[in-house]
């Protein structure tokens, strides 16, 4: 569905993205992990069209999407949330996924029938109750959430979800990857991942690469990422890194 052919991106003399390969499939969670700075946002600025390729392409169905605008790879099928929780403070949950419904489809449609449609991307995620209550009134996992409710309603066949599980407790962070797996399996919807809580991704990623300072340094199941040496080095010291050691012997 997503394929990155040698992707790079410069900023001046950095190298944010060294000649990144990747491939999402149709229904798979593919986690993207690495150490703070790896890379792993700058490649979802990338695919996202937030920021411009220096070299290399990027296809989503067969077709280029490099150099494209955020709006019209949205609206390609392509969605998005953010580390940085982003949606429309002073609207209320209801309002901030009828956006979604209105712009953020290759073809959208009017206030009514955004209304009437609403109200069951919150019911899908967990959120029936809280859909008159205005986002700042929200808690940091309820306004994720709602951004993912506003992403789902876009109608993508493929969300890129920046660090969703960071920040939950252990509770909400169990109640997300449930809800995660629903939207792979029952909604038919990819998941690319960007995350650092290692036990989340250990449980339910098909596939996982592992960037570190720009390039990939690995890609594979949990059980392999979580048996190679390489990315054990990386995080070396590190609180995933303890995740990833504690994950291969277990």
């Amino acid at each position: 569905m997503l394929r990155g052919q040698q992707v790079c991106k410069r900023f001046g003399g950095i190298m944010a993205s060294n000649n990144i390969d990747f491939q999402i499939g149709r229904k798979e969670i593919v986690a993207l992990i690495g150490p703070n700075g790896a890379g792993k946002t700058t490649l979802f600025n990338l695919v996202s069209g937030m920021f411009p390729v220096t070299s290399g392409k990027i296809l989503f169905n067969d077709q280029e999407i490099t150099g494209l605008k955020p709006h019209n790879i949205q609206r390609m099928g392509i969605s998005r949330t953010f580390q940085l929780v982003r949606p429309f403070m002073e609207m209320t949950a209801l309002e901030n996924v009828m956006v979604g419904l209105m712009f953020g489809r290759a073809r959208g449609i009017g206030v009514a029938e955004a209304r009437l449609k609403a109200p069951k991307f919150l019911e899908m995620v967990g959120m029936s109750d809280r859909m008159d209550k205005k986002a700042k009134e929200l808690t940091f996992a309820e306004r994720k959430t709602v951004e993912l409710a506003l992403a789902i309603a876009t109608e993508p066949s493929l969300i890129l979800l920046d660090e969703f599980i960071a920040g939950m407790n252990p509770t909400e962070a169990l109640w997300a990857t449930n809800l995660m797996k629903m939207i792979r399996d029952d909604l038919g919807i990819s998941l690319f991942w960007v995350e650092h809580v290692m036990t989340a991704v250990m449980d339910i990623s098909d596939r996982i690469v592992v960037l570190n300072y720009g390039q990939k340094i690995a890609e594979g199941t949990p059980s392999e990422i979580a048996h190679n040496q390489s990315v054990i080095d990386a995080y070396l010291g590190t609180e995933s890194g303890r995740e990833v050691v504690d994950a291969a012997q277990s």
